[in-house]
C-alpha cells in the first residue's frame, strides 16, 4: 500500500513575495476594501481605524521597514528549509490541497471539493495585458512567484486522484471529479490556482514531481464547507491513499493563505449542530507551559498583569527544579536505585533542526531484577502542583487573579522522559511503571485541588518527533502505542 511519509503546511500569502518595501501595496488594498471583517462586522478601512484606534501604538511599532524586512528575511529562511526538506525527501506523489479564489471556478459551478484527474495541470504565464496590470500595480516582483515565465505543465497522478475520488464517494462526499483544465468564454485555458502554483515553484522549485491538486471553496457562499467537514475530508484523503495498492511514497501539503489584511483579525466560532456559527469575539490567549520567571507567584502575578484580560487558565511557569521542563526527571533516574546508564549502547545526540547536535546524553535503564510491578518514582509533579495552587488561590482570594480563572497543571506523558532518557533496552517496561507514577502523582492533584478550579493540559512533545523518526529504535508499533497512551 502506498505510504504518506510527509507532510507540511505553507502558507502563499503575497506578503512572502513582495518585498517589505513594497508592502504598501497590501495595504492600499485594504483602503479600497469596504467589506474588511473584524469581530462581528464588517468594515471599510476609516471604520475600522477607528474601531481599533487603541491598538494603533501596537500596528505603528509593527509596520516598521526594520521590522517588516526582519519578519520577511525570516520567512524566506524558513522557505528555503521547506524547500530543502521536500527536495532531500524525494517524494514520488504530492498531494497539494489549496483554495480555490475564484481562479478555476466562477458562479456557473462552485464545488465545496473538487478533485483534479486530468492528465496535467498548466500554469500560464502571464499575458502582456496581464504584465502591465501587475507592475502598474506596483506587484513586479511577483510576477514570478506564481506563474512561471512561460506556460509549465505540471504532471498529475491520475490513478491517486481517482482513488481519492473513489474513497470519497464511499465516505458520502459527493465530490466534483475535474477532468480537465476549464476554460473561459473564448476558449482560453484558466491557468493553475495560485495555492498551486507557489508551491510548484517556490517549494518544489519546479521539479516535475506528479501531483494531485484537491481545491477547497475559500469562504464563498452559499456552500462553503465547514471546519469540521474539511477536517473529516482530509481524513478521508488519508484512507485513500493509505488503501491505495501501490508502493510509491505520496506527501501531502497544505498550501493556505493566511490573512492578506494589515488590520484584521478573525472572528470567533462554535460548533452547534456541525455548522459553525460566529460568535462575540473572545480574544483569549492560551499558555502551554514554561515562562521564565522565578516563582509560580511572580508568574501569576504578571500574566494577569499583562495579559489578565485574555487568560483563562494560567500555568504556574513551570518555575524552579522545572525551569528546563524535563530535564530534572533524568537526574531524579540517574539517583533512583532502579536505574543505571545503559552502557551497551551510543549516546543519544539531541540534534536541532539543521542536524547541529546541541548535546550528548547516556541513556538510562531499569536495573536487572527490579520488582517493576510495585515501582514508583517520584517524580514530584504533585508537589510542585500543590504548592503553586496555595499561590494561585492567595492571589485569588486577593483579586490579583480573576474569579472566573482556571489554575493550569501541565504534565508531560511518559513518552517525554522514556524517550529522552532512558534506553530502548526494556523502554516499554519502564513506560509502564512512569506512566504508573504520572497516575500517582494526578491523584495527588486530584485530592488536593478542587476540580473545579483545575485544568490539567498533556504535553504531546516527544510524540510528534517520534512521528517525524527523530529518536532512533522507535518500535514499530509507535502510532498505536502513541494513540493508546493519549488514549488513557
Amino acid at each position: 500500500m502506498a505510504e504518506i511519509f510527509f507532510g507540511l503546511g505553507a502558507s502563499h500569502g503575497p506578503l512572502l513575495s513582495l518585498p517589505p518595501e513594497s508592502w504598501e501595496v497590501r495595504a492600499n488594498f485594504d483602503r479600497n476594501n469596504p467589506e474588511m471583517a473584524f469581530r462581528d462586522g464588517t468594515f471599510d478601512f476609516p471604520a475600522l481605524l477607528e474601531e481599533r484606534k487603541d491598538d494603533r501604538a501596537f500596528f505603528e511599532s509593527q509596520i516598521k521597514l526594520d521590522v517588516r524586512t526582519e519578519r520577511f528575511e525570516r520567512c524566506q529562511k524558513q522557505l528555503d528549509a521547506l524547500g530543502d526538506r521536500i527536495e532531500e525527501a524525494d517524494p514520488d506523489i504530492i498531494v497539494i490541497v489549496g483554495d480555490d479564489q475564484k481562479e478555476w471556478f466562477f458562479e456557473d459551478i462552485q464545488p465545496p471539493f473538487a478533485v483534479y484527474c486530468g492528465e496535467g495541470m498548466t500554469n500560464l504565464a502571464y499575458d502582456e495585458e496581464e504584465r502591465a496590470d501587475m507592475i502598474e500595480g506596483g506587484r513586479e516582483s511577483m510576477l514570478y512567484a506564481y506563474r512561471p515565465h512561460g506556460d509549465q505543465t505540471y504532471p498529475v497522478a491520475t490513478e491517486l486522484a481517482q482513488r481519492i475520488i473513489d474513497q470519497a464517494i464511499e465516505d458520502e462526499f459527493d465530490v466534483t471529479a475535474s477532468m480537465a483544465q476549464p476554460r473561459n468564454v473564448g476558449g482560453k485555458l484558466r491557468s493553475a490556482g495560485h495555492a498551486y502554483g507557489y508551491i510548484y515553484r517556490r517549494i518544489i522549485r519546479d521539479r516535475p514531481i506528479p501531483i494531485v491538486p484537491i481545491l477547497n471553496n475559500t469562504f464563498y457562499p452559499p456552500n462553503q464547507p465547514t471546519p469540521k467537514r474539511c477536517f473529516d475530508f482530509g481524513r478521508s484523503i488519508g484512507r485513500a491513499i493509505r488503501s491505495w495498492e501501490s508502493d510509491l511514497r505520496v506527501a501531502v501539503i497544505a498550501s493556505g493563505g493566511v490573512s492578506h489584511s494589515h488590520a484584521t483579525l478573525p472572528s470567533s466560532c462554535i460548533f452547534v449542530e456541525d455548522r459553525p456559527v460566529m460568535t462575540e469575539h473572545r480574544n483569549t490567549t492560551h499558555l502551554v507551559g514554561s515562562i521564565p520567571l522565578n516563582s509560580s507567584a511572580e508568574v501569576f502575578e504578571t500574566v494577569c498583569r499583562e495579559i489578565g484580560g485574555v487568560i483563562k487558565r494560567p500555568p504556574d511557569g513551570e518555575t524552579g527544579a522545572r525551569t528546563k521542563w524535563i530535564s530534572f526527571q533524568r537526574q531524579m533516574l540517574v539517583d533512583h536505585e532502579a536505574m543505571e546508564p545503559d552502557t551497551s549502547i551510543p549516546k543519544f545526540a539531541f540534534t536541532q533542526w539543521d542536524g547541529k547536535v546541541i548535546r550528548e546524553v547516556e541513556l538510562l535503564k531499569l536495573k536487572d531484577g527490579v520488582d517493576t510491578d510495585s515501582l514508583i518514582f517520584p517524580i514530584g509533579y504533585a508537589e510542585h502542583a500543590i504548592a503553586s495552587y496555595a499561590d494561585f488561590q492567595r492571589l485569588q482570594s486577593s483579586g490579583v487573579i480573576p474569579a472566573d480563572v482556571l489554575f493550569q497543571v501541565s504534565l508531560p506523558t511518559a513518552f517525554a522522559t522514556g524517550y529522552n532518557y532512558v534506553s530502548p533496552n526494556g523502554r516499554e517496561k519502564f513506560l509502564e511503571v512512569f506512566e504508573r507514577s504520572i497516575g500517582v502523582d494526578v491523584g495527588k492533584i486530584l485530592d488536593a485541588i478542587p476540580h473545579d478550579r483545575l485544568s490539567i493540559q498533556w504535553d504531546v512533545c516527544q510524540e510528534v518527533l517520534i512521528f517525524e523518526n527523530y529518536f532512533p529504535n522507535r518500535s514499530a508499533t509507535y502510532k498505536r502505542d502513541v494513540y493508546d497512551q493519549l488514549a488513557r
